[in-house]
């Protein structure tokens, strides 16, 4: 689920970075910072195995905090449900991202620079600014756009378009996902449009599946959502599929703003050089009674080193010292 280039290994520096990207709550970034010492008192800075990735997941704490953070009602049960969309969560390789009014102008001067002097953005172009591996979308998307079918984009249905789907709802994605699905656009999600649009959301999101797999899954999805053999689903029935397996949404959605907005120029800094195991907050935390009487002994050790020190002050430096070390 990790390792989306085969690779068979993970870069230790990148994978522990898309974890924090994905915990964001407080008690969710404490465990990602205690991923990352254990992964670094395991790997060093190297490149983590599959044998040091499941060590990981062994080490002392780890599982039992993870299901801590699984049960957030604290149940001391956690369902399926729960389990998945956590793990959909946790290892889902779509970036968080979202539209804000610096976003929305670089897309409006991504506009105008595409088409120069013309009024209008032809498919073509339009091919050059989308960023989906899956040239089905990109067509999807313009036909959505392209509300009075012209075959041609304005500025003015470019940025509509873009207000409409800046920072969007779980609602606004099923919206945009329905119409993606409904390819003959009459209202209604057939068989074969479902089948052929969940395909093309795998491909998109990096799944991979075979035909057979793909066919089982749309016919357990279409047979759920359509319980009185209609053959086709409505808008409600998808949303309310969709509402009820929400892991299922985010892997099965496609999302405008990670196509069209343009990423920031990465700066360059300096990688800081981590810092020892012993010194990292999660070391500290599960450590603290430990540290608490190594704290106390060496204070206690101190200070009868400077009391036999102050006994035998009038002596030479060497009794001093001596007397002060217990001899």
């Amino acid at each position: 689920l990790f390792d989306l280039e085969n690779e068979d290994t993970l870069c230790q520096e990148k994978w522990i970075e898309h974890l924090k990207g994905r915990l964001t709550e407080e008690k969710q970034i404490d465990f990602a910072e205690q991923l990352e010492s254990v992964a670094y008192v395991l790997c060093g800075e190297g490149k983590i195995s599959f044998e040091k990735f499941c060590e990981i997941w062994h080490a002392k704490g780890i599982l039992d905090k993870l299901y801590r953070l699984i049960d957030t009602d604290s149940l001391h049960q956690v369902s399926t449900h729960q389990i998945m969309e956590f793990i959909s969560n946790l290892t889902n390789a779509r970036p968080k991202t979202g539209f804000d009014k610096s976003s929305l102008d670089r897309l409006e001067h991504l506009f105008r620079k595409t088409v120069g002097n013309e009024r209008e953005i032809r498919r073509e172009d339009f091919k050059k600014i989308v960023t989906s591996k899956n040239p089905f979308f990109t067509e999807r998307v313009f036909q959505i756009f392209d509300k009075d079918n012209s075959g041609s984009i304005s500025l003015q249905e470019f940025i509509d378009a873009m207000h409409q789907f800046a920072g969007q709802s779980p609602e606004d994605k099923i919206k945009f996902l329905f119409k993606v699905y409904d390819l003959d656009g009459d209202g209604l999600i057939q068989h074969r449009e479902l089948q052929h649009v969940m395909r093309a959301c795998m491909d998109e999101n990096g799944m991979k599946f075979s035909q057979e797999q793909v066919e089982d899954l749309t016919m357990a999805m279409f047979e759920d959502a359509d319980p009185y053999n209609r053959g086709a689903i409505t808008y409600e029935a998808l949303k309310n599929q969709l509402e009820k397996h929400g892991g299922l949404l985010e892997n099965l959605s496609i999302s405008i703003d990670r196509w069209l907005v343009p990423l920031p120029q990465e700066t360059t800094r300096k990688v800081k050089k981590p810092l020892p195991h012993q010194l990292t907050t999660p070391y500290l935390k599960n450590n603290y009674v430990y540290l608490s009487f190594l704290c106390l002994f060496v204070a206690i050790n101190i200070g009868l080193f400077i009391s036999r020190a102050i006994q035998y002050r009038e002596s030479n430096g060497f009794v001093i010292l001596a007397r002060a070390c217990g001899k």
